[in-house]
């Protein structure tokens, strides 16, 4: 399996998770396990976690409009197919179309069109990447259920600890879908938009 584990700083537009390449029908969770930033120094709050700053919802100029100003955005292919506002905690992927490299980005004005954009960004976050499958493999416990539910579980149609059981099921079989390269050449290699 490829790294799990990323600090993503606020500044960079757009890091690329290497090996984490995946097909159309591939999942994967996100989670925020650490660190703060800010996209916007000059508005309250100072930093905030991958949520971003909850008095602000992104421009058309953003990298994704309309969700949360310095919110943690995931995006599949270079440049972006798809895109997902992940924030501390959501599922990427799956869509059955998207297929390609997977990267991520705080959520910023992305040509300084409507300001600094990403220079006068601060901090950074440290997030995880765990495949769909095994995530729902290690919800072992019943408020771990609990939380998926109230945090992304709705989002991809489970509302209830049935569905959820009913999700694990399903996915205690299927084989990781997601391919893995042993090279880090892509380190630091730049994200077009």
């Amino acid at each position: 399996m490829p790294q799990n584990q990323f600090t993503i700083p606020s500044t960079a537009k757009g890091v690329i998770l290497p090996g984490w390449i995946l097909t159309p029908n591939s999942k994967v969770v996100i989670r925020w396990i650490g660190g703060y930033w800010t996209s916007n120094p000059n508005v309250p709050p100072p930093q905030y976690d991958a949520n971003g700053n909850q008095n602000y919802n992104a421009s058309g100029a953003y990298l994704l409009p309309g969700a949360k100003e310095g919110s943690l955005v995931a995006c599949i292919g270079n440049p972006a197919i798809s895109k997902w506002g992940v924030g501390n905690y959501g599922v990427v992927g799956g869509d059955g179309h998207s297929a390609g490299q997977l990267w991520v980005a705080c959520n910023d004005d992305w040509n300084a069109s409507t300001g600094a954009g990403y220079a006068d960004n601060k901090g950074s976050v440290i997030i995880q990447v765990v495949p769909y499958g095994q995530f729902l493999q290690e919800l072992s416990d019943d408020d771990a259920m609990q939380e998926f539910i109230a945090t992304v579980g709705k989002e991809v149609g489970i509302d209830s600890f049935e569905k959820l059981k009913e999700e694990i099921k399903s996915n205690s079989d299927k084989v990781l879908n997601i391919t893995s390269e042993s090279s880090t050449e892509n380190v630091g290699q730049k994200v077009e938009e």
